[in-house]
């Protein structure tokens, strides 16, 4: 039985920030640079990154998933009475308890007028690999037939945030992406027995319950991205029907674009060596090794042509966490849409990473009639408006008030005079209080949004409100 990714939706903010423009002329004073050209030269080169994707006030990870579900249903043309489950995968979670898929469900139901009460809704949480992990499940589930459905849904909604005038600023962003799961998949085509899993305890990325942004070893995450990556290929050479020689393209999980590249010069080693082009290296020559193979005219071939074309997205997009290797699927489709060529049939080396650590490499197959498949999409349009498309460039003011914005804040009551009875220590007494939101920068239009956060007089304390705005 074949398995994998029948249809897929994307949803991106119409708001972005040029990190090529004010940020630049703003940020090169404290990045430490020579000159603003040097700081661009820096984003642009040395992270592969233009633009990154800002939500505008109204929107969240809930109503980012909502409209990349609606629209990867209208792509498949897929009826939503036909989905089994639906899955979101997330490290940018709004509540402590209930998952965004239940949320999720409550938007879909207003959309389509109905109950949808049979709809299984989990959420799954793993960094940057939840995603994967969910896709694995179900594609374990579709093939033990544990549903008369013929769907499931899979879909990554995140807003990468980091602190202002950080060394990961520059790699921020925001979207969902939706994925169909189903038999006999029109797009693409997942081995469920090539799995290659990697699984250790680090602490090269993890953000605590009382932060808002991540605490990351940035060298120390791709050292062990790749070491990871390494572990779980092996292992994919072993189990996967796949000779490493016949894929055509590689993606990798892209928290920036540059990223892939040192993805790829692994993979590409251990490739060589699996078919005895080069030796077998030795842990302490692994760096001299990849750094040799990078300069090699057949290397630089193989990213120009196997892998760029799945990056071309995440330059305009950023990081989107749990979501950036389906978006790279969903680049190498766009890309290849738009310069006329077919992809139908050609294997394909998917590896995921999240940091804490895990990575999964596994092998896939465009379908025979995926390119025409892809042509029948909604046009992911990344143009601006004055350019006929939907985006908006926003200024710094406007960025580090989104930035700056909280769902809650914590205002000091009063001092308690007696000590706790569990911690022994004097403590002092908080009020939570909601944040009243600015209104939108760019009006929404055709999607979701967010109403309000319940402050417990308008609305249940804590409790999200939201709405659809109808088309104009």
């Amino acid at each position: 039985m074949k398995v994998g990714i029948d249809a897929m939706g994307v949803y991106v903010p119409k708001l972005y920030l040029d990190l090529t423009k004010e940020w630049a002329i703003n940020r090169a004073p404290s990045a430490s640079q020579e000159s603003i050209n040097a700081l661009v030269g820096k984003v642009e080169k040395g992270i592969g990154i233009q633009k990154i994707a800002i939500p505008d006030h109204h929107e969240d990870p809930v109503t980012m998933a909502a409209n990349a579900v609606i629209r990867a249903l209208e792509n498949g043309a897929i009826d939503i009475d036909d989905v089994s489950s639906i899955v979101v995968s997330t490290e940018s979670s709004i509540d402590q308890s209930k998952p965004i898929s239940a949320y999720l469900l409550g938007l879909l139901e207003s959309y389509f007028a109905k109950p949808l009460n049979s709809i299984s809704c989990s959420q799954i949480q793993f960094a940057c690999i939840g995603s994967t992990y969910a896709i694995e499940n179900g594609l374990n589930s579709l093939l033990a037939k544990t549903s008369d459905k013929p769907y499931q849904i899979v879909v990554s909604t995140e807003h990468a945030l980091y602190p202002l005038k950080s060394a990961g600023e520059s790699t921020q962003g925001a979207g969902a992406i939706a994925l169909v799961l189903s038999e006999n998949p029109r797009l693409v085509e997942l081995d469920p027995f090539s799995f290659g899993t990697c699984t250790k305890d680090e602490s090269d990325f993890y953000r605590p319950n009382i932060s808002q942004t991540p605490i990351v070893d940035g060298k120390k995450s791709i050292s062990i991205y790749c070491d990871c990556a390494e572990s779980a290929f092996k292992t994919n050479l072993l189990k996967s029907r796949t000779a490493p020689t016949q894929y055509q393209h590689f993606l990798f999980h892209v928290p920036f674009p540059k990223m892939a590249e040192y993805g790829l010069a692994r993979i590409y080693r251990l490739i060589q060596e699996n078919v005895g082009e080069i030796k077998k290296t030795h842990p302490d020559d692994v760096s001299r090794v990849e750094l040799m193979l990078k300069r090699t005219p057949e290397f630089k071939v193989c990213l120009a042509e196997q892998v760029n074309p799945s990056l071309q997205l995440s330059k305009s997009i950023g990081n989107i966490y749990s979501g950036s290797l389906y978006l790279s699927l969903y680049s190498l489709l766009h890309t290849n849409q738009n310069t006329g060529r077919s992809v139908n049939n050609q294997h394909i080396l998917m590896t995921a990473y999240g940091s804490g650590a895990s990575a999964k490499v596994f092998s896939a197959q465009f379908s025979k009639h995926a390119y025409e498949e892809f042509s029948k999409y909604q046009t992911l349009n990344l143009a601006d408006v004055c350019d006929g498309g939907e985006r908006q460039a926003i200024s710094m003011q406007d960025y580090e008030s989104i930035h700056n914005s909280r769902d809650f804040y914590y205002h000091k009551d009063k001092d308690v005079t007696a000590s706790s009875p569990v911690t022994g220590y004097i403590e002092s007494e908080y009020t939570i209080q909601v944040t009243s939101k600015p209104g939108s920068i760019c009006e929404p239009n055709n999607e979701f949004k967010l109403d309000f956060i319940g402050d417990g007089q308008n609305g249940m304390f804590g409790y999200r409100y939201y709405s659809f705005v109808k088309g104009q």
